[in-house]
């Protein structure tokens, strides 16, 4: 009786811890790290290249561009300790980012409107919408 409950026991923690991470490939050397809510970044494999720190809400990507919505977390990760991020409206809104994967140029964190002129500005299609992983 008692190993049946430990069986138990154990089964329900890894459910609620999801089991496993997770990576999915973006393109151009970017993918996306998926370790569960407030520790979803994007990385890249070219140093020269930049990501973006955790938390991930939502994201997109097609050939060109990758977009993602964030909530940054309370504090700075270790992992991007060397890029440090500003966000005007501090960590308690959201932010949005573009990635343009052809110049590796990374725009952001911006507010929802400045994400929209940003879109706009580098003609990213209008089909391109976020998707959440959650």
């Amino acid at each position: 009786m008692i190993k049946l409950k430990f069986l138990i026991t154990v089964l329900i923690i890894f459910c609620a811890c999801n089991g496993s991470d997770s990576t999915l490939e973006l393109g151009s050397g970017y993918w996306l790290n998926q370790e569960g809510k407030g520790l979803n970044e994007v990385f890249s494999r070219n140093t020269n290249k930049k990501g973006i720190p955790p938390d991930i809400l939502n994201y997109s990507n097609n050939i060109d561009f990758i977009l993602v919505e964030q909530k940054p977390t309370k504090f700075d990760d270790i992992i991007h300790e060397d890029d440090t991020v500003t966000y005007k409206f501090g960590r308690n809104e959201i932010y949005y980012w573009i990635i343009d994967k052809k110049s590796g140029l990374r725009i952001g964190p911006l507010s929802k409107i400045e994400f929209q002129k940003a879109r706009k500005f580098l003609s990213v299609p209008q089909e391109l919408e976020f998707e959440s992983f959650y």
